[in-house]
């Protein structure tokens, strides 16, 4: 397969070393803590931080139980490569002018962290919305959360759920809900200039997207979400490897 895993961010990490005792401890001890500077993350957003977080605690438990071979360069060297394909995953095909996130957001609050990081990493670029999900799934919030991104474009379209249509939302659902997510959402989903297009598959899709953004000379981002199963098509159509690292 082919594409790049691109999207970082850098982190300062800091935690004390506190032993699990709760008797009062000698200075240098109280003192210590664990102080990572610059550490490159893969897991991208403000909700991965939470996430990090609770990583970084659960080891130095781990630490402190007796696990003497966690150490601190090895927290770090875990940190930077721990990633999660399908979740914030943005490529850059070979002689392609824009990117593609890939995302597997099917719920009102994955979705929500999904447009805050695609409009910190890419502020000021035109967005085409690729949008797939099954059919027992939060649609309206989902949608709602979604109209945060402001894409130029939102295209429809269904794939198949486990290896059949009969568990796909028809893209003229999501087309509906979107629509009523704009006259009935909060203000941050109401209504804006954005073109809404279904697709058979997402292949047309994807070819759509591609189109649409020659209205912007072929620059911008391209994001393919509503299911891990869209988030696999995606992959299999455009020849990207899980791991394209």
């Amino acid at each position: 397969g082919h594409g790049t895993a691109l999207a970082q961010q850098a982190l300062d990490i800091t935690a004390p070393l506190l032993p699990l005792q709760q008797q009062p401890l000698p200075a240098a001890a109280a003192a210590a803590v664990l102080d990572l500077r610059s550490v490159s993350v893969r897991l991208v957003g403000d909700h991965q931080i939470g996430n990090i977080q609770t990583a970084v605690a659960a080891a130095l438990l781990l630490q402190q139980r007796g696990w003497s071979k966690i150490t601190a360069e090895g927290i770090k060297d875990g940190l930077e490569n721990a990633w999660l394909p399908g979740r914030f995953q943005v490529v850059k095909l070979p002689d392609t002018p824009y990117h593609i996130v890939l995302d597997g957001a099917h719920t009102g609050d994955s979705a929500a962290a999904l447009a805050a990081a695609v409009r910190a990493a890419f502020p000021d670029q035109p967005l085409v919305l690729l949008l797939a999900m099954a059919a027992d799934k939060q649609h309206r919030e989902v949608c709602e959360a979604l109209r945060a991104c402001r894409p130029s474009v939102v295209i429809f379209t269904s794939v198949p759920i486990a290896g059949s249509h009969q568990r796909s939302a028809p893209p003229g659902t999501l087309a509906a809900h979107w629509q009523a997510a704009a006259i009935l959402g909060s203000s941050s989903s109401r209504r804006f200039r954005c073109r809404e297009l279904i697709q058979a598959n997402l292949g047309a899709a994807l070819e759509k997207a591609r189109h649409e953004l020659g209205a912007f000379g072929g620059k911008g981002v391209v994001v393919v979400t509503g299911s891990l199963h869209a988030v696999a098509a995606a992959m299999k159509q455009l020849n990207i490897a899980p791991r394209s690292i």
